[in-house]
């Protein structure tokens, strides 16, 4: 019997392990290769014929899982931002704008056109506000003070033990490798090799490859395979006994006692260099990091991992506290166009990567790509699933901008430019002008979206009442 999966996805179980894995193998990494076969996509930019919203995360996550995947299979992969998309689209939204109006943008002259961009994109960046007078049609706010949440408090804690593994996780980034012909694996080894995997004395499906690499202790293999890799000499033919979990995917392996003929081509030995003063100061710049000695590189990274714990806290308690709200949520309805534009705006990215990527993967039809790629059993039931992902969404947008307008919670051309300051140091960016010069100035009113339905979020948990789970 195939294990039944939780209700509700827990990503602590196991995106901390993974997120390890890709770090450990350089997955995020990027670097000219020309010995590796070529792989590309190209991000375009938001823009400002419309908000940010699940449609640009979608994309982009979908691009961000190809592009990770392809550096996995071994391309020389690498995801470029876009810089010369927004500018078409927008001009297209006004230039209709000004033909409503019986105005030919020719006559306006360039001046004249670019005011009526800048007078689009303040109207544009000011709809947070008017919107909350549509959103009030659907929704009535509870009382959003007071909610009552169970929090666990000691998630806040930094431990010096868990300051010494960040650290041990800097150390392997700049360790050094060295692939040798000879030796015994350990735990930790990146090896190559051949395997077979018999079932009665027979090969299986999906059980044999040649020359794959495989990192001792990474999870990736089954755990009997995983842990018989350890102490093997390079050369040697061995078999290794394993049995497959009881709840594995395979239902055809479940269970079942099994074989791996296994032969170790190679080890990759990794050396990680000793924490000195000397190793902090020449690879704090590169590891991003603000210290110069042992002892400032433990400060940062305990007020580091403080701060990360408190943003985790602070999104749990947020989502805490939304949820229970929305145990009294009975919208009336939702703005049409607006919902329609988030459920068009999925289905067609959507459609977009199936068109893309589908024959890629020897898919041929919609239908087969929904199912194999997202487990849909049909388009019907992709479109209903859109429709009630846009329809929670929009209700938490309306919910938040709602208690913006009573709170009178607004958001400062200094608060936009501190984000923006943020977000260029996070994407190493000189400045936030360098953004707005690459993206455009519609960038203001995305970053104020963000900033806004920030503190908003603050603001319940601020007027939320904990308990100790």
């Amino acid at each position: 019997m195939s294990k039944e999966l939780a209700k509700t996805y827990d990503p602590k179980q196991i995106e901390e392990k993974l997120y390890e894995r890709w770090c450990e193998n350089k997955y995020f990494h990027a670097e000219v290769d020309r010995s590796k076969k070529p792989f590309t996509t190209v991000m375009p930019p938001p823009n400002i014929t419309g908000k940010l919203h699940m449609g640009h995360a979608l994309d982009n996550t979908l691009q961000d899982i190809l592009i990770r995947y392809k550096r996995m299979e071994g391309y020389n992969a690498l995801w470029i931002p876009g810089t010369d998309h927004a500018a078409i689209s927008t001009e297209v939204k006004v230039t209709n704008q000004l033909k409503e109006e019986g105005i030919d943008k020719k006559e306006l002259g360039r001046e004249g056109f670019l005011e009526r961009t800048w007078q689009w994109k303040e109207e544009y960046a000011g709809t947070i506000t008017s919107n909350a007078d549509v959103y009030k049609q659907y929704v009535t706010l509870p009382d959003y003070k007071g909610v009552e949440v169970s929090v666990d408090r000691s998630s806040l804690t930094v431990s010096d033990d868990d300051v010494e593994s960040y650290i041990s996780k800097l150390l392997s980034q700049t360790a050094t490798t060295e692939t040798v012909t000879e030796g015994v694996t350990a735990s930790g080894d990146t090896v190559k090799l051949d395997y077979s995997g018999l079932l009665n004395g027979e090969a299986f499906s999906g059980g044999t490859a040649t020359d794959a690499s495989y990192t001792i202790g990474s999870g990736k293999f089954i755990t009997d395979l995983d842990q018989g890799l350890i102490g093997l000499t390079v050369g040697q033919e061995y078999n290794i006994p394993c049995t497959f979990p009881s709840d594995y995917s395979s239902s055809d392996l479940a269970g079942k006692d099994v074989i791996f003929v296994v032969t170790v081509k190679s080890i990759q030995k990794s050396t990680v260099p000793d924490l000195t003063d000397a190793w902090v100061a020449e690879n704090a710049s590169t590891l991003g990091v603000e210290a110069t000695t042992v002892a400032e590189l433990r400060s940062y990274v305990k007020d580091y991992l403080t701060s990360q714990a408190e943003s985790t806290f602070a999104s749990d308690k947020y989502q805490a506290v939304y949820s229970k709200l929305s145990e009294n949520l009975t919208p009336s309805g939702y703005p049409q166009e607006e919902l329609d534009s988030l459920v068009n705006t999925l289905k067609s990215n959507v459609e977009s990567e199936f068109n893309s990527y589908g024959s890629s993967y020897g898919i041929s039809d919609l239908d087969s790509y929904l199912s194999q790629v997202y487990g849909f059993e049909s388009q019907d039931a992709f479109n209903d699933y859109a429709v009630e992902y846009a329809q929670q969404y929009l209700l938490e947008k309306m919910v938040l901008t709602l208690i913006a307008s009573n709170e009178k919670i607004t958001v400062s051309a200094d608060e936009i430019n501190d984000m923006g300051a943020q977000l260029a140091d996070y994407y190493g960016y000189t400045n936030y002008q360098e953004i707005l010069d690459n993206y455009g100035n519609e960038m203001n009113s995305e970053v104020g979206y963000e900033v806004l339905y920030q503190k908003v979020q603050n603001f319940l948990n601020d007027n939320a009442v904990e308990s100790e789970s």
